[in-house]
């Protein structure tokens, strides 16, 4: 894990380089914290120029929706999001 400049310690997350694009990358983390992944780049003096969130909990988002809209979540998804709270 990272600590940020506020001192506050992350838990660690994945790294996954894009093959295809060396200024690319998949983080997944474990948990969620206001401008996460900008503040960990940012220890590490490295920019975040975009951000697209693909998952949450295990729940995958729909690529069908436009920006900023919703849909309600299945039974199945919900079911996915609560274990993920309890673990």
């Amino acid at each position: 894990g990272v600590t940020l400049a506020d001192g506050k310690r992350m838990l660690p997350a994945e790294l996954l380089p894009d093959a295809n694009n060396p200024f690319a990358a998949t983080v997944v983390l474990h948990q969620g914290v206001y401008h996460q992944i900008k503040r960990m780049f940012g220890v590490y003096d490295a920019g975040v120029t975009a951000l697209h969130r693909v998952a949450i909990g295990g729940v995958a988002l729909d690529e069908r929706l436009a920006p900023g809209a919703s849909r309600p979540l299945t039974q199945s998804e919900l079911a996915l999001l609560q274990k993920a709270v309890l673990e």
